[in-house]
């Protein structure tokens, strides 16, 4: 292997024109390394424990390797080197200092200074999460419907899970209570914040960004929000470039490196969506090691995930919330301000929805309306019902409200196709459309995957419907066409709606491969059991109760006296929570 001199030194028989140019950065840095000795060295090793591991210091064979490091973990780099020369005063080493002050005289910095180059990076975040989250689009593809965050966004109840405890305690009073120190002076650095499906969770990183961006948690002085469903490399700080900076801004990577070691306590991450992550990234990036406290120790990182899920991720966090959603006032709430110019159409929903607790004893309308999205597509339908006349209709659960607002897009479609509906059903070519997105949604779930490549489309007529989200995959180094739906819960909708249809033509493979992992399933089972008719409930049933049998929990109400039952997608999901409950595996 070749040393540190011969790496540096060129070959004596190259002309000289056609040598590479030595870094004069790191030609300094070599320069100065030579004049350290060996007791010097120790002593700036240990000024660097805490900021190096402990294991990489002690491999170190000089202080070129310890200034490698330091470049490596942003703590200098070529536009700022006070953390090197204010270590090398303290080691009484005033005369390299020095040197390094006299290359900045040579080489000057260019475009601005660090400090400068912080102040635009925070401008410039501050200027998109104002301008990206000022808005709510419950629907996207309805796009006359955006809501002013300010105003819609309503308090969720989130509780605090102590260490230990198997229950849920006690409230958090506001949103930003999470970051308050405790009474030792210590706040938490790692937040895991846990919900179902669609409960608020990435509302909520926003509101967090949004706030931040207007002036609140003058704590943070950065701030960084990351959808783990676009992660595509294994650093974060090629994330923070792919998904939140413009190719102008004139940070280099090193340099970002560097402005986030030298702000680390005062730096937020917002990891929204951890269960979203592509399964063969995790083991890959860097997300799971800043989760650890391996990388970034002291900065604060929020990470927001189903319940459950990439648990070994997550043990170590020292704050773990619950999102339970709305209560029925803030459900009241949410609908005032939804309906605030049309306060008789919101008092009729909320009458309706009073009407439809006391009128059903089963849960669902509860858990119905505990989820923010579920609320907003409420709102939206009874829009829709006024106008249609349907006011006395309301769907019984989240599988009816899904497909509901699935039948008005498709409508919405046809008006805007001019095409003719037949006596208010949906033409077979427009719900041709709607099965190959079906098949495909099914596809794309199966492998474990988010979004779709344009090799996945296999009907592009479908991609006229508006469900689907367009993306240049959020790179900016290597850009390609993804498409996504706008929350993953459509995918699994629609997985179900596939599956359903392939039950019905006795078809259980899709079936089987749900149960084969029921806890990461469990959504698309929910969605199963609301979906199901005639023959494929039959099979649903007789796959929950082969499971329940299993674990010893034996059904007393035989399948034929409930197939005629207008409710039995009730029983179905009730069976599923039986068997959910008893799969359950204790994470806490």
């Amino acid at each position: 292997m070749a040393t540190r001199q011969e790496r540096l030194r060129p070959d004596a028989d190259e002309p000289s024109e056609k040598r590479p140019k030595l870094d004069p950065f790191k030609t300094t840095l070599y320069k100065i390394a030579n004049d350290v000795t060996s007791e010097k060295f120790k002593e700036l090793k240990f000024l660097c424990s805490g900021i190096i591991a402990e294991r990489s210091l002690k491999d170190m064979e000089d202080p070129f390797d310890l200034f490698s490091a330091l470049i490596q973990t942003g703590y200098i780099s070529r536009t700022e080197t006070g953390f090197l020369q204010d270590m090398l005063l303290l080691v009484k080493l005033s005369t390299l200092s020095e040197e390094l002050q006299t290359f900045h005289k040579h080489y000057p910095q260019s475009e601005g200074t660090l400090t400068e180059k912080t102040e635009r990076l925070v401008e410039y975040l501050k200027h998109i999460y104002k301008g990206h989250f000022a808005l709510l689009q419950p629907i996207p593809w309805y796009d006359d419907l955006k809501l002013k965050l300010k105003e819609v966004y309503t308090r969720l109840e989130v509780k605090k899970v102590e260490k230990g405890a198997t229950k849920a305690g006690k409230d958090l009073e506001g949103l930003h209570d999470m970051f308050i120190a405790d009474e030792e002076g210590q706040h938490a650095q790692r937040i895991r914040i846990e919900g179902p499906p669609a409960m608020g969770k990435s509302t909520l990183c926003r509101k967090i960004a949004y706030d931040w961006a207007c002036g609140e948690l003058e704590q943070y002085k950065l701030l960084f929000f990351l959808e783990m469903r676009h992660v595509t490399g294994s650093k974060v700080i090629d994330e923070i470039f792919s998904q939140l900076l413009p190719k102008d801004l004139s940070i280099t990577k090193d340099e970002l490196a560097n402005i986030i070691s030298r702000q680390e306590k005062s730096t937020l991450f917002l990891f929204d969506g951890l269960d979203e992550i592509a399964k063969d990234k995790i083991e890959d990036c860097e997300i799971a090691d800043h989760i650890a406290k391996k990388l970034r120790v002291y900065c604060t990182i929020v990470i927001t995930t189903r319940p459950r899920l990439r648990d070994r991720y997550l043990s170590i966090c020292d704050l773990y919330l619950i999102v339970k959603g709305f209560t029925k006032k803030s459900t009241n709430e949410y609908i005032d301000k939804y309906f605030k110019d049309d306060k008789d159409t919101g008092m009729a929903l909320k009458q309706q929805i009073k009407v439809q607790r006391e009128d059903i004893t089963s849960d669902s309308i509860t858990d119905l309306l505990r989820n923010p999205l579920h609320v907003s597509f409420l709102c939206i339908l009874w829009e829709d019902y006024k106008l249609s006349k349907k006011e006395n209709y309301f769907p019984k659960n989240h599988t009816e409200l899904y497909s509901e607002v699935l039948e008005c897009t498709l409508k919405r479609y046809c008006t805007k196709k001019d095409i003719e509906l037949n006596n208010g059903e949906i033409p077979k070519l427009v719900t041709d459309y709607r099965d190959n997105l079906a098949v495909d949604s099914y596809k794309i779930y199966s492998a474990d995957k988010i979004n779709f490549l344009k090799t996945d489309i296999s009907c592009e007529q479908y991609l006229d419907l508006g469900l689907l989200v367009r993306d240049l995959g959020h790179s900016r180094i290597k850009a390609q066409e993804l498409y996504f739906f706008y929350h993953k819960t459509w995918l699994e909708f629609f997985t179900a709606f596939y599956i359903s249809s392939r039950l019905e033509v006795g078809d259980t493979t899709g079936l089987d491969n749900l149960f084969s992992n029921p806890q990461k399933s469990s959504s698309v089972l929910k969605f199963l059991a609301g979906i199901s008719e005639s023959k494929a409930s039959g099979l649903l049933f007789d796959r929950f109760n082969q499971k329940i049998q299993t674990l010893k929990n034996k059904l007393n109400t035989p399948r034929e006296h409930l197939d005629g039952s207008k409710n039995f997608h009730l029983y179905l999901a009730s069976v599923l929570n039986v068997y959910m409950n008893q799969s359950k595996v204790c994470c806490l």
